[in-house]
Protein backbone atom coordinates (compact mmCIF):
# COMPACT_ATOMS: atom_id res chain seq x y z
CA UNK A 1 0.00 0.00 0.00
CA UNK A 2 1.64 3.60 -0.87
CA UNK A 3 1.27 6.07 1.52
CA UNK A 4 0.84 9.34 1.20
CA UNK A 5 4.31 10.50 2.20
CA UNK A 6 5.52 8.62 -0.70
CA UNK A 7 3.70 11.01 -3.32
CA UNK A 8 5.22 13.94 -5.05
CA UNK A 9 4.25 17.32 -3.54
CA UNK A 10 2.85 20.60 -4.46
CA UNK A 11 6.35 22.06 -5.40
CA UNK A 12 7.44 18.88 -6.73
CA UNK A 13 4.80 19.27 -9.71
CA UNK A 14 6.04 22.97 -9.61
CA UNK A 15 9.55 21.78 -10.41
CA UNK A 16 8.39 19.23 -13.09
CA UNK A 17 5.51 21.72 -15.08
CA UNK A 18 8.42 24.54 -14.92
CA UNK A 19 10.38 22.14 -16.88
CA UNK A 20 7.77 21.11 -19.14
CA UNK A 21 7.07 24.72 -19.93
CA UNK A 22 11.00 25.57 -20.53
CA UNK A 23 11.27 22.35 -23.10
CA UNK A 24 8.07 24.75 -24.90
CA UNK A 25 5.03 22.61 -23.75
CA UNK A 26 3.08 24.78 -21.76
CA UNK A 27 0.86 25.65 -24.28
CA UNK A 28 -0.54 22.14 -24.07
CA UNK A 29 -4.04 20.93 -21.98
CA UNK A 30 -4.67 19.40 -19.12
CA UNK A 31 -7.43 18.20 -16.90
CA UNK A 32 -7.31 17.08 -13.82
CA UNK A 33 -4.54 16.69 -10.43
CA UNK A 34 -5.70 13.91 -8.04
CA UNK A 35 -4.73 14.86 -4.80
CA UNK A 36 -4.58 12.98 -1.67
CA UNK A 37 -7.94 13.32 0.85
CA UNK A 38 -5.51 15.46 3.13
CA UNK A 39 -4.55 17.40 0.68
CA UNK A 40 -7.77 18.19 -0.93
CA UNK A 41 -9.48 18.76 2.99
CA UNK A 42 -6.38 21.31 3.87
CA UNK A 43 -6.82 23.47 0.34
CA UNK A 44 -10.75 23.80 1.25
CA UNK A 45 -9.89 24.77 4.47
CA UNK A 46 -7.65 27.64 3.01
CA UNK A 47 -9.96 28.67 0.41
CA UNK A 48 -12.52 29.27 3.51
CA UNK A 49 -14.31 25.93 4.19
CA UNK A 50 -15.22 25.49 8.37
CA UNK A 51 -14.24 22.47 9.81
CA UNK A 52 -17.94 21.31 10.41
CA UNK A 53 -18.49 21.85 6.93
CA UNK A 54 -19.05 18.55 4.09
CA UNK A 55 -16.02 17.32 2.95
CA UNK A 56 -14.46 18.51 -0.11
CA UNK A 57 -13.89 16.36 -2.91
CA UNK A 58 -13.08 18.94 -5.90
CA UNK A 59 -11.29 22.58 -5.73
CA UNK A 60 -11.65 24.71 -9.23
CA UNK A 61 -8.88 27.59 -9.55
CA UNK A 62 -9.13 30.27 -12.32
CA UNK A 63 -11.21 29.99 -15.44
CA UNK A 64 -11.89 32.88 -16.52
CA UNK A 65 -10.77 32.25 -20.34
CA UNK A 66 -10.63 29.07 -19.81
CA UNK A 67 -11.90 25.68 -18.31
CA UNK A 68 -10.97 25.74 -14.00
CA UNK A 69 -7.97 24.12 -13.29
CA UNK A 70 -9.24 21.68 -11.20
CA UNK A 71 -7.77 19.39 -8.11
CA UNK A 72 -10.23 16.09 -6.87
CA UNK A 73 -9.55 13.24 -4.80
CA UNK A 74 -10.49 10.10 -5.83
CA UNK A 75 -10.82 8.80 -1.89
CA UNK A 76 -14.31 10.18 -1.50
CA UNK A 77 -15.60 9.56 -4.83
CA UNK A 78 -18.58 6.50 -4.29
CA UNK A 79 -18.65 6.99 -0.95
CA UNK A 80 -21.55 7.33 1.13
CA UNK A 81 -21.03 11.36 2.77
CA UNK A 82 -18.87 10.82 5.83
CA UNK A 83 -17.67 13.21 9.07
CA UNK A 84 -14.59 15.02 7.96
CA UNK A 85 -11.53 13.40 8.57
CA UNK A 86 -8.72 15.57 10.64
CA UNK A 87 -6.39 16.51 8.27
CA UNK A 88 -3.12 15.25 9.70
Amino acid sequence: MTTENTFPTIADLHRQLTELIAAGFGALPVQILVAPDSTIQALARHAGAADDAKPAIMLSYGGDLRLPVSIISADRLGQVPSARRAVQ
